[in-house]
């Protein structure tokens, strides 16, 4: 995990665990490998707000963590660089999200942090669990 200090807030980063798509075994909304399990059930803490990406590696991340928290939020707009079959949801149409549209929902996932560490008291702990593209982005 990451950590950086956010309009009053200690806002951590974590990559979801490694994926069927991570090993070669591209699918729809990839979920974890068995390594991946593995992988997230070392993850723990308590946090006051947890902002998670809808992608199924995600949501499964948290799932077999220790990672507790007061608030969640699942929200498309720290989802995943939309490229392939490995980064659509199930039952999504098959599109690719061109650069600028990444940048602008990046963008928006910006001030929605912003948004809500206004809304906590100083030195609260946030969550985000996302994705290598997004993060380095």
């Amino acid at each position: 995990m990451k950590y950086f200090d956010f309009d009053g807030c200690e806002v951590y980063f974590t990559r979801h665990a490694q994926s069927m798509a991570n090993i070669g075994h591209d699918s729809i909304d990839s979920p974890l490998s068995v390594n991946g399990i593995d992988q997230a059930r070392r993850l723990a803490g308590h946090y006051d707000l947890v902002i998670c990406s809808p992608m199924r590696r995600t949501k499964e991340t948290l799932h077999y963590s220790s990672i507790t928290w007061d608030k969640l939020v699942i929200t498309p707009t720290c989802r995943e660089f939309v490229g392939g079959e490995s980064s659509r949801m199930l039952f999504e149409p098959n599109f690719k999200e061109t650069e600028k549209g990444f940048w602008e929902r990046a963008k928006k996932f910006t001030y929605e942090l912003e948004d809500y560490c206004e809304k906590l008291p100083n030195g609260s702990k946030v969550l985000i669990v996302s994705h290598g593209y997004f993060f380095n982005g």
